[in-house]
């Protein structure tokens, strides 16, 4: 098996228990963060334009945007980003979002996507002359995977699902607005993560 030149770890001869044992934990971190690296160079060297990554990409800069702060583990002062950086192939990670924002025009459901700077507010959301935020498309398909996980609230807005009036199967169903909205997300994650220089 191609390990890219991650670390590797000593194949334990017994399974991890599940314990406040901190040292037994930050082992099994370690090894979920090296697995995550793994994958996602994986993925990125797929291509992007033949190969449905987006919504996989969409998802890890989601997870790596709203968890900058995270604590790595019971007790200790790391932060999970700043295990998992130097795992990563942020140059390799970098080249495949060009790719995926140079792929199409950026937009979402005939809004144009305004919101690149990582202040900007999230995509897709506007403002109607009540001045109440609006949504200009439905919910993703992933978002729906994203619901309930603690980081949920760091990246997607409050009562993003409340207006979603689609049953659960058509949910899962893609759209033609869709790729755009990811991009248009991509895009604003990028520069979120770049703002705080993880990403070049």
């Amino acid at each position: 098996m191609q390990t890219y030149g991650f670390p590797q770890l000593e194949p334990s001869t017994t399974s991890l228990p599940f314990e406040e044992n901190q040292l037994t934990h930050s082992r099994a971190l370690d090894r979920a963060l090296i697995l995550e690296a793994q994958v996602l160079d994986c993925v990125l060297r797929h291509d992007a334009k033949r190969v449905g990554i987006t919504p996989y990409i969409h998802v890890t800069l989601a997870f790596f945007s709203s968890r900058p702060q995270a604590p790595a583990s019971h007790g200790e002062g790391g932060c999970l980003m700043t295990r998992l950086q130097p795992l990563v192939n942020w140059s390799l990670f970098a080249e495949v979002l060009d790719k995926i924002s140079q792929s199409t025009e950026s937009g979402n459901g005939g809004h144009e996507a305004t919101a690149q700077a990582p202040t900007d507010p999230f995509p897709c959301l506007f403002q109607d002359i009540t001045g109440m935020e609006r949504r200009a498309v439905n919910p993703l398909p992933e978002d729906y995977e994203i619901r309930g996980y603690a980081w949920e609230s760091h990246y997607l807005p409050q009562n993003w699902f409340a207006q979603d009036s689609r049953d659960h199967d058509e949910r899962s169903l893609e759209a033609t607005w869709m790729d755009k909205q990811r991009i248009a997300r991509c895009v604003w994650l990028r520069n979120k993560l770049a703002n705080q220089t993880i990403l070049p």
